[in-house]
C-alpha cells in the first residue's frame, strides 16, 4: 500500500537488497584503497580510473535493459525518479515525499560523481578541487528548494481535497516545509563562509546550523514518527508495532539527534574541510554516518505511514507477517 507497489513486478526481496548494497559498499571501498595505493605510488599498475570504474559500473547495473537483477525492480526506481523530477506537475502523494527526501542524503555521493566526471574529462585536478564546492552548494540549496515546494503543494493539496478540515500548520506537510527552509538557511549561510563574504561568518553558520539541526530532529521525531505525543504517558505514540520494544523508540530518538550532527556537515562540508582536517577522510566519515541516520529515519517514517494507513483502514496489519512478530 505504501509504495503502490504493481502485482506484475518482481522485487528484490529485503535479503537481494542487503546482498547488492553490501556488494557495492566492498566495491567501492576495495577501489578507493587501489586509488590511495596508487596515489602513495606503492602500486603502479598502469590504471588511473578507479573512481570513473565504479560509477560505471553502478551505471551500467541501474540502466541495463537485460531481464536480470531484478531488472523490474530498477525500471520502478527510475520511474520514481522521473515522477519526483515532474512532481511541479502531477499530483503529490506520499510515496515521492519520501523519495524526495532520500536525495536529501545523496549529495555527497551526487558531489562525488561531479568530481569524478571533473577529473575524467578534464585532467585537471585543481580546477576540479575549485569547482566541485560550488556544484555542491548549488545542488544542495536546489534540492532543499525543491523540497520546500513539495511540501507547500502537498499542503494546499490536503486543503483543497478537504476544505471543512482545517489542517494545523504544525503539522505535515508544512513541518517538512520548515525543515527544508531551515535546511535552505543554513546551506546558503555556509556559502557565506566558506567565501567569507564578510566577518563572522563562521560563528553566524554555527547558530544556524545548530537551529537547523534541533528543527529538523524535531520534524524527524514528530512529525515523521508521529511520536513526543503529549496525551501518552510514554510521549510516544498510541499505536507502536513493537509496543515490548518501548526503549528502541526513545534511543532511536537520541541517536537521531547525535547523527543529525553529521547530516549538518554533509550539507556544508567545504565549511568543516577549509578548517584544516582531512577533506577525504572527514567526507567519509559523515557520509556513513549519514546512511545510518538515513537508516533510522526510513524505518520509523515507515512504520508510521502503515499506521496511519491502518487508522484509516487503508492497510491491515495482518497483510504483513512482519507485524505479527510484534505480537509476540
Amino acid at each position: 500500500m505504501i509504495f503502490y507497489f504493481e502485482k506484475n513486478y518482481s522485487f528484490p526481496s529485503s535479503k537481494i537488497m542487503f546482498i547488492l548494497a553490501s556488494t557495492f559498499s566492498f566495491l567501492y571501498l576495495f577501489l578507493m584503497m587501489l586509488e590511495f595505493l596508487h596515489f602513495d605510488k606503492i602500486i603502479n599498475t598502469g590504471f588511473n580510473s578507479y573512481p570513473q570504474l565504479f560509477w560505471l559500473i553502478f551505471i551500467v547495473f541501474l540502466f541495463n535493459p537485460l531481464p536480470f537483477l531484478h531488472r523490474e525492480g530498477r525500471y520502478y526506481t527510475l520511474k520514481l525518479l522521473f515522477k519526483v523530477i515532474s512532481s511541479p506537475c502531477i499530483p503529490m502523494n506520499f510515496l515521492i515525499i519520501w523519495y524526495s527526501e532520500q536525495i536529501v542524503s545523496l549529495t555527497q555521493p551526487l558531489t562525488d560523481f561531479f568530481y569524478t566526471c571533473c577529473y575524467f574529462f578534464s585532467k585537471d585536478l585543481a580546477k576540479c578541487k575549485a569547482v566541485t564546492p560550488n556544484f555542491n552548494s548549488g545542488i544542495v540549496i536546489g534540492i532543499f528548494a525543491f523540497r520546500m515546494y513539495q511540501n507547500l503543494k502537498l499542503w494546499n493539496q490536503l486543503c483543497q481535497a478537504k476544505p471543512d478540515k482545517k489542517y494545523d500548520f504544525w503539522l505535515p506537510p508544512f513541518l517538512g516545509f520548515i525543515r527544508a527552509t531551515s535546511g535552505l538557511c543554513a546551506s546558503t549561510v555556509a556559502i557565506f563562509n566558506r567565501l567569507k563574504v564578510f566577518k563572522g561568518a563562521f560563528p553566524l553558520w554555527l547558530v544556524v546550523i545548530i537551529i537547523s539541526t534541533i528543527v529538523s530532529w524535531y520534524v524527524d521525531v514528530k512529525g515523521d514518527w508521529g511520536l513526543l505525543n503529549h496525551q501518552t504517558k510514554t510521549i510516544l505514540r498510541q499505536k507502536l508495532l513493537f509496543p515490548k520494544a518501548k526503549y528502541l523508540y526513545y534511543f532511536m530518538g537520541v541517536f537521531d539527534l547525535v547523527l543529525r550532527v553529521g547530516w549538518a556537515f554533509t550539507i556544508a562540508p567545504f565549511v568543516i574541510n577549509s578548517k584544516g582536517i582531512w577533506p577525504l577522510l572527514f567526507t567519509m566519515i559523515v557520509s556513513f554516518i549519514e546512511i545510518f541516520r538515513r537508516g533510522v529515519w526510513n524505518t520509523l517514517r515507515l512504520e508510521f505511514e502503515h499506521v496511519k494507513n491502518c487508522g484509516a483502514y487503508q492497510a491491515t496489519i495482518k497483510d504483513d507477517h512482519i507485524y505479527a512478530l510484534a505480537k509476540k
